[in-house]
């Protein structure tokens, strides 16, 4: 993981990314039954870079939210126009 990529999660301001991609499904743990899982493409409007923010809502509470690189996949599919 680059210390860019680092530097950015450490203080992670929604304000500075631009969501490019969103998938909604149901969530698939037992402990999250009924919730929805939301995965986001997000690239930082300043330096580019691209991650994927993970959240599962259960009972309109977010139970579990990270944030992590994205794939090679993800990467080519949206630097490549």
């Amino acid at each position: 993981m680059s210390k860019t990529f680092r530097d950015l999660i450490k203080r992670f301001e929604a304000s500075e990314w631009e969501k490019l991609d969103e998938l909604r499904e149901p969530a698939q743990g037992r402990a999250y039954q009924g919730g929805e899982s939301i995965r986001e493409v997000l690239r930082h409007k300043r330096t580019g870079v691209l991650i994927i923010r993970h959240r599962i809502v259960h009972k309109n509470k977010i139970k579990h939210d990270h944030l992590k690189p994205a794939p090679p996949e993800i990467i080519e599919k949206f630097e490549s126009g």
